[in-house]
């Protein structure tokens, strides 16, 4: 009955026992972070970009990062 209803919201990856059990979900539980993660350094690096003179954002190969440069994001809007 578990099993069926975990088919419909997608599926589950049955474990072993316990032990496995604690695996998979320390690994999956690093996931939330990660993504959190991602997304700031995302939105870091969109509030970085270069704008044109007509005020769009634009990407340029020589708009990368120098070495000297890198600084810790802010948190907050700028």
């Amino acid at each position: 009955m578990v099993d069926a209803l975990f088919e419909r919201l997608g599926g589950a990856q049955p474990v072993a026992d316990e032990a496995a059990f604690d695996v998979f979900s320390a690994l999956t539980g690093t996931l939330t972070t990660h993504y959190s993660y991602l997304a700031t350094l995302t939105s870091w690096a969109a509030r970085r970009r270069p704008r044109d003179p007509e005020g769009e954002q634009r990407t340029h190969p020589h708009h990368m990062v120098r070495p000297g440069q890198l600084r810790s994001p802010r948190p907050g809007p700028r």
